[in-house]
């Protein structure tokens, strides 16, 4: 029954956007599954621009249905992020609330805190941080009455904090006590088995979204499997939400998409230092094979296949035999 739970679990992030097909972030899923069955707290998660990192902090939380605050340590002011994060009392400073204010760690009280992108959190709200964590207690910005907060931390940062730790940037005290769990997520292009789903997802979502019915044809696919995504998830879904409003025919074509979207290049810069580069036809054969691989590892016959890539029965066939694959 619980393998069945988590299972339908999966189903709903899946309809969120988290999309694991690769073992790599199947592995992540592991084990934010298993932190928030025990309600674990001081869960670091790393991973570049894009990769999902509030989606995952969301998974961890969902399986709580106490609140779930979250905060971009980033987004505002130094002067504004800690009476955010602890409030303040009131004629606590000058424009101030006459009333005071309740901070979000009071608001997540006996739920989850997200605080995101926290390698840009200053140092004055470091220390206090740093305190909450020893203590459980905050203390309002003019107050002198600590309170307890029990609540489940969760921050993410796409920054190198042992860099910045070196580079006294970052508290290294915070860094060890932030850093109990530790999940990674890899970047798109090191699990390219997710971006055929990632597609998928984003092409219903989209249809849905603008009342279209766009496909893409086996060459986009291709295209879009080949690229290296140094945008992650969230360029991925740029791109395709261009090509569903962009496209005058329900069928996008490679031409379209090297009309609209000109980042997306046949060879990863990489490649240019091999001393057996591989030709635009042989990457392409090579993406290609890949989308057949994982065609049939989703569905049930070639028919079905067929319909899924916008091509006919007899080329899925035609494919399958020229890349030696194994028929349904």
């Amino acid at each position: 029954m619980r393998d069945e739970l988590a299972e339908l679990s999966m189903l709903e992030m899946k309809r969120e956007g988290i999309v694991a097909v690769s073992e790599s972030m199947k592995q992540c899923l592991r084990i934010g599954h298993k932190l928030a069955k025990i309600r674990a707290s001081n869960i670091l998660i790393l991973g570049e621009s894009g990769t999902g990192k509030g989606l995952l902090a969301r998974f961890i939380h969902q399986f709580d249905k106490r609140p779930f605050v979250q905060i971009n340590c980033a987004a505002l002011p130094e002067s504004l992020l800690e009476a955010e994060l602890f409030g303040y009392e009131k004629g606590a400073f000058t424009g101030a609330s006459e009333h005071g204010k309740v901070g979000l760690f009071e608001l997540a009280q006996g739920g989850t805190i997200f605080l995101d992108e926290i390698g840009e959190l200053p140092f004055s709200a470091q220390a206090k941080l740093l305190k909450y964590l020893d203590d459980q207690e905050v203390i309002r910005i003019g107050g002198t009455k600590p309170k307890k907060i029990d609540c489940t931390v969760i921050a993410a940062t796409n920054r190198d904090l042992e860099e910045l730790v070196r580079g006294k940037k970052f508290r290294r005290d915070l860094f060890y006590r932030l850093n109990t769990f530790t999940i990674r997520i890899p970047p798109l292009r090191e699990r390219p088995e997710d971006v055929f789903e990632l597609i998928n997802f984003f092409l219903q979502k989209y249809n849905k979204k603008y009342k279209l019915k766009r496909h893409i044809s086996p060459e986009v696919y291709a295209l879009l499997q080949a690229y290296p995504f140094p945008g992650n998830i969230r360029e991925l879904a740029n791109i395709i939400q261009k090509l569903v409003v962009m496209s005058d025919k329900d069928k996008v074509d490679e031409d379209l998409l090297g009309r609209i979207e000109k980042r997306i290049a046949f060879v990863n810069q990489s490649d240019f230092n091999d001393p057996k580069p591989q030709g635009i036809k042989d990457r392409l054969a090579n993406v290609e094979k890949e989308v057949l691989k994982t065609a049939i590892s989703r569905f049930r016959s070639t028919r079905e296949m067929a319909r899924h890539l916008g091509i006919s029965q007899p080329t899925i066939v035609r494919k399958m035999k020229k890349y030696k694959l194994k028929e349904i």
